[in-house]
């Protein structure tokens, strides 16, 4: 007795996905930031570090050739296959990965045979010409006129129907292709570029004509602009030149270019990806990779750095390709396979810093205040840092007190920047010290009575309506009125201060450890907040506002959102939050706030109250973020301080629709049956079998959250669990 079960690849109406997935509208304009890579290495699951090729299945399964044999991964695990028990694979060093239309996976090795994965991805070996001809395949690629066409030596081959022999086919006239040439590349449609001889050639297979010929000296590699052009480059970097197909010309020479730090190319280039016509990214042997703008002529270059888990792993980069869903593969021959989604808009991030000396400085960043577009002053664990992002140079700012040098060993826990161009600095145990333009400290605001400690520990700073500066210490909350004679301090809220905020009623706010607090513009109390009249916890480490008029208090065990009528809404990990833990929230020119929880950023949504996660997958690392270090700049740009550096964007830049996945069943097991799967397919089982277990690509490789799916077979009920 058996029964059937109807697995459908594409789970079309069958299949319920709870997944939370962010897709971003395309920005393929130039790097301007270290792009943030996903690594695939042998301490993931591959075969070897040494990586030569990568190609994606039209189920979203990642094919890894190395040169000790292949793997797939399908975003969650890694299989690997080698040649002792998969004989079909004929040799593990794979040199070359194509997918076929009918989604089949062709193999090239160093062997004079070819390897291919069925549709049902079982392994079959494909002679190649004679069988003496013990010669090793040079070349596979696929085209839509003639399926896939194989060189070996100076002759092609063509698949001969219903075999597994590839036969000699002469397709152009002898000659036509540069004997031995040092590179083919495939370019639109069915065009190969092949460059040998002195000569660069375009054949198109499809009219079996050859569409361009010219001779060059010395060229490195090509690839297509679009249909009618070309970029190539020569391997030294020093020339780069755009050439017109049709016209059979070079029309543009691009010389002597240099990087984003005014370096020239550093040569030995190697490999070129199209992301679209006017951005390309190019390997190389030494240098990491070069990312060129034609339109600009802007040239990038980013390298392995050994601080910056997200940069490429080595810079010894080989082979690279961008498929149409914008993933942009990096093959390394030391550290694996490199990968980002080049559509997927991403935070920025800088987990370290360097002064003028080369000293590292790789701890927490306590506060950010932006002096300008490119200028950031990064109150940190034990110094005041001046950063140019743009020039990607820091300087540590000394801070003498009492004759001290207090940086590098002084936490700097908050920076305000009046309208006088002085720099208010709150630190750990000196108060607040004011540094003019000159950064010399001018005055100190500092508390010598017997609380002296805790009134020195500056936790916030807010200037009023009235220009007075609002103290939050952790003895209590003192306001500065500046006189003739200098700024005098009053004592308004006694107790522990944590963080300030005035209203649009102008009244002030104060977060503390025992709850939350309101004052008037008399310095009087107003309301308060705790848990005995429903506030979630009575830690609150930041407060903001939305445009309803509802107050937001970010606690050390929820949020709590209060109404103007006085109700509190509160939202933990029960309903909302990823974490319980507040410690950051701002609020976006659109009216969405924004609230650092813990490992993540949730954007809240006070229409709907709904919320959005943003995590690894958008930049975001796992170091958590400091309490209160959550700063919005005038231009909107908002920036998180992290145990291990600084996370920044724009939120306009982090807005995110559903994408609608492409699930696919791909692989299944039934009891001790390995089944595989690239279209629909029915199969029938024993009625004993009790135990399946599905593996199936969303089509989504980067993030560290899975998506979870649950399907449904007719006439069957399961109970579905992890594996």
């Amino acid at each position: 007795m058996y029964f059937t079960g109807v697995i459908t690849a594409l789970l079309k109406r069958s299949l319920k996905i709870f997944a939370i997935v962010l897709f971003f509208s395309a920005n393929l304009e130039m790097q301007a930031q270290q792009p943030a890579f996903y690594h695939l290495s042998t301490a993931e699951g591959l075969n070897d570090n040494n990586v030569i090729s990568a190609a994606r299945d039209q189920n979203g399964i990642l094919w890894v050739g190395t040169s000790e044999g292949l793997s797939s991964f399908d975003g969650n695990r890694i299989i690997s296959f080698y040649k002792k028990q998969d004989p079909g694979l004929f040799a593990n060093s794979i040199q070359w990965i194509e997918i076929d239309d009918h989604n089949q996976v062709w193999l090239r090795s160093q062997a004079p045979f070819v390897s291919m994965l069925d549709e049902k991805r079982n392994f079959h070996v494909f002679r190649v010409g004679d069988s003496a001809d013990k010669s090793p395949v040079k070349d596979i690629f696929a085209t839509r006129s003639l399926g896939l066409v194989v060189i070996k030596g100076d002759t092609q081959y063509l698949l001969e129907k219903n075999t597994r022999h590839f036969g000699k086919a002469s397709l152009f006239a002898q000659g036509a292709i540069p004997a031995g040439y040092s590179f083919a590349k495939k370019l639109e449609g069915d065009k190969v570029a092949f460059y040998g001889g002195g000569r660069l050639v375009v054949a198109d297979y499809a009219s079996q004509k050859i569409l361009m010929e010219l001779p060059f000296e010395e060229l490195g590699y090509a690839a297509a602009i679009n249909d009618n052009e070309l970029l190539a480059f020569t391997t030294s970097g020093e020339t780069f030149y755009k050439i017109s197909i049709p016209q059979k010309k070079i029309t543009a020479t691009f010389r002597n270019l240099k990087d984003q730090y005014g370096k020239p190319i550093e040569g030995d280039l190697r490999k070129m990806a199209r992301v679209d016509e006017n951005n390309f990214i190019i390997t190389t042997r030494f240098s990491g990779l070069y990312y060129f703008n034609l339109s600009t002529s802007l040239l990038r270059n980013y390298r392995h750095d050994p601080l910056d888990a997200r940069s490429i792993g080595g810079n010894n980069t080989y082979n690279i390709t961008c498929d149409t869903s914008g993933y942009l593969f990096v093959t390394t021959q030391t550290s694996g396979l490199h990968y980002y989604n080049l559509k997927k808009a991403i935070a920025s991030s800088r987990p370290y810093f360097v002064n003028e000396r080369k000293e590292i400085f790789d701890g927490y960043i306590q506060w950010v205040l932006a002096s300008g577009d490119s200028l950031l002053w990064l109150g940190a664990q034990d110094r005041l840092i001046r950063w140019n992002r743009h020039k990607e140079s820091g300087t540590y700012v000394p801070l003498f007190v009492n004759g001290q040098n207090i940086s590098g060993r002084e936490t700097i826990r908050y920076l305000y920047e009046d309208d006088n161009g002085l720099l208010w600095v709150g630190s750990t145990r000196y108060g607040v010290l004011l540094l003019d333009r000159q950064l010399k400290i001018t005055r100190v605001l500092n508390n010598k009575t017997k609380d002296s400690v805790a009134f020195n520990w500056i936790n916030a700073i807010v200037k009023d309506h009235q220009e007075n500066m609002w103290v939050a210490t952790q003895g209590g909350t003192l306001l500065y009125q500046k006189t003739a004679a200098g700024y005098t301090p009053t004592l308004v809220h006694k107790g522990a201060s944590i963080s300030l905020f005035e209203d649009k009623n102008k009244a002030m706010w104060i977060g503390t450890e025992n709850g939350l607090y309101r004052y008037n513009s008399q310095l009087k109390q107003e309301a308060g907040y705790d848990l005995r009249n429903g506030l979630i916890n009575n830690r609150v480490d930041a407060i903001q506002q939305d445009n309803q008029g509802n107050m937001y208090a970010g606690t050390a065990g929820g949020l709590s959102v209060i109404h103007p009528d006085g109700k509190i809404t509160n939202y933990s990990r029960g309903n909302g939050l990823r974490n319980d833990r507040c410690e950051g929230i701002l609020k976006d020119e659109n009216g969405f706030m924004w609230i650092g929880n813990l490992n993540c950023v949730l954007r809240f949504h006070p229409g709907s109250k709904t919320f959005t996660v943003f995590e690894e997958g958008n930049g975001f690392n796992h170091s958590g973020f400091r309490m209160r270090c959550a700063y919005k700049s005038k231009s909107g740009e908002m920036f998180w301080g992290t145990d291990k550096g600084l996370i920044y964007f724009t939120p306009g830049q982090m807005d995110s629709s559903s994408l609608p996945l492409r699930p696919v069943i791909y692989r299944l097991q039934a009891g001790s049956q390995v089944f595989y799967f690239t279209k629909s397919e029915k199969t029938d089982f024993p009625f004993y079998t009790s135990s399946f277990v599905f593996s199936f690509s969303s089509g989504e490789l980067s993030g560290v959250n899975g998506s979870a799916m649950a399907c449904t077979l007719p006439s069957a009920k399961f109970t579905f669990t992890a594996p």
